[in-house]
C-alpha cells in the first residue's frame, strides 16, 4: 500500500483549516484564534513533510511519457515547494511572539490564504496523476 494518497489529505485540510484560524484571529484579536492556527500550522508542515517522504518512496520508475514525468516532477517540486513555504511561515508568529499589530496580523493572514494557491496547484497535479495517468492506482489482474 502506498501511504501517499492516505497522508497528503490531512495536510491540505490542516494548512486550509490554520489559514481560516489566522483571518479569525486578524478580524477579532484573540489569543486563542492565533494560537489555534499555528496548532494547525505545524500540524499543516508535519503533515507536509510526511507526505513529501511518502510521496518519494511511492514515486514509480522514471516513465516512458514526457507528460507523465513532466507533471510528476512539477508535483515533487511543488510539494517541496509548499514545504518551504509554509514552514517559512510558520517562524512569523514564533518570531513575532504573538505581539503583531492589526496590520501585521491581516497581512499575516492575506499571506497565509495567497499560499494556499500553491497548495491547491500542486493538489491539482496529484489529482491529474492519479485520473489522467493512473499512477499509484492498483490494477486488479
Amino acid at each position: 500500500m502506498h501511504w501517499h494518497p492516505a497522508l497528503v489529505h490531512f495536510p491540505i485540510a490542516l494548512l486550509f483549516t490554520a489559514a481560516a484560524g489566522y483571518v479569525a484571529a486578524a478580524v477579532k484579536p484573540d489569543r486563542w484564534w492565533a494560537e489555534a492556527a499555528l496548532w494547525l500550522h505545524i500540524g499543516g508542515v508535519t503533515g507536509l513533510f510526511l507526505a513529501i517522504i511518502s510521496g518519494s518512496a511511492a514515486e514509480p520508475p522514471s516513465p516512458d511519457n514526457p507528460l507523465l514525468k513532466q507533471t510528476l516532477q512539477l508535483h515533487e517540486l511543488m510539494g517541496w515547494a509548499n514545504l518551504w513555504l509554509f514552514g517559512l511561515l510558520m517562524l512569523w508568529p514564533f518570531l513575532r511572539k504573538n505581539n503583531m499589530k492589526p496590520a501585521e496580523r491581516w497581512t499575516f493572514a492575506s499571506v497565509m490564504v495567497l499560499s494556499l494557491a500553491v497548495l491547491t496547484y500542486s493538489a491539482y497535479l496529484g489529482g491529474k496523476l492519479v485520473f489522467e495517468f493512473g499512477v499509484g492506482v492498483i490494477v486488479p489482474n
